[in-house]
């Protein structure tokens, strides 16, 4: 199976969110999911700001935003939200394609913002989810690079067991490509799956890095550098003008 195909089954979640469409909606209609909702349906999503604003929400394709995406995913009104997207959609409480998608979203979104959001023992963000987020057309061997940390490891391992349930999900709704295999596909997410499970990768744990507990970087100080070096600025330009008046 090439590469590729993988890939493109780990970024599918968010696929129909990342790229805006010519009218400037968050939301991209030449998705495939979106041709196959009704009018009615797909103009409420469109309208619907908590579903642009939570299904939106983990910008993995730009690192910067990380912190305030996963602030939003994981607000008061975005985890609501994710219990029942289409509780808030009700032109499209109809649309077959719809509740599919919802019962999708039910069951993964948590799992998917969780994998991005997710900080290891040493506050960083996961090396997998950080190298999905900095190099979004390549996947490649970088998946053991979580195996000294114990949190990043379960995480990825858990994202990897959704996108194997749902490859044939992502190829109708988001990939539509008419030589896509999903028995290969599966088969090299078990691959993966195994490899790091393997002595290989476990043996690598870090001895602190036994946790079961999930840190976000929502959780984690922000870093303060930046401030530092204004207040040292401000005192260094306050002496200056000292200087300047008094010699």
């Amino acid at each position: 199976m090439k590469i590729s195909y993988l890939f493109l089954g780990l970024v599918a979640n968010y696929a129909a969110f990342v790229s805006a469409d010519g009218a400037g909606n968050k939301i991209d209609t030449t998705i495939p999911l979106y041709s196959k909702l009704t009018s009615s349906c797909l103009d409420e999503i469109k309208e619907s700001s908590i579903y642009n604003e939570c299904l939106f929400s983990v910008g993995f394709h730009d690192i910067g935003n990380l912190r305030d995406d996963c602030k939003k995913a994981f607000s008061d009104k975005c985890k609501t939200f994710f219990e029942d997207p289409i509780s808030s959609l009700p032109k499209c409480k109809n649309d077959t394609v719809m509740m599919e998608y919802n019962e999708y979203l039910k069951d993964i979104a948590l799992d998917i913002n969780t994998f991005y959001c997710s900080v290891n023992e040493e506050n960083n963000t996961c090396p997998s989810a950080l190298f999905i987020i900095e190099n979004p057309n390549d996947y490649s061997e970088r998946f053991m690079e979580d195996c000294p940390f114990k949190i990043c490891l379960d995480k990825q391992i858990q994202y990897l067991e959704n996108q194997k349930k749902y490859s044939s999900f992502n190829n109708k709704y988001f990939i539509n490509d008419s030589s896509y295999d999903e028995t290969a596909d599966k088969r090299y997410y078990d691959y993966i799956i195994n490899k790091l499970k393997t002595q290989e990768c476990t043996s690598q744990i870090k001895n602190n890095s036994t946790t079961n507990t999930t840190k976000l970087i929502t959780e984690i100080p922000e870093n303060t550098s930046d401030a530092a070096s204004i207040k040292v600025f401000s005192f260094l330009l306050s002496f200056l003008l000292v200087y300047v008046f008094f010699y």
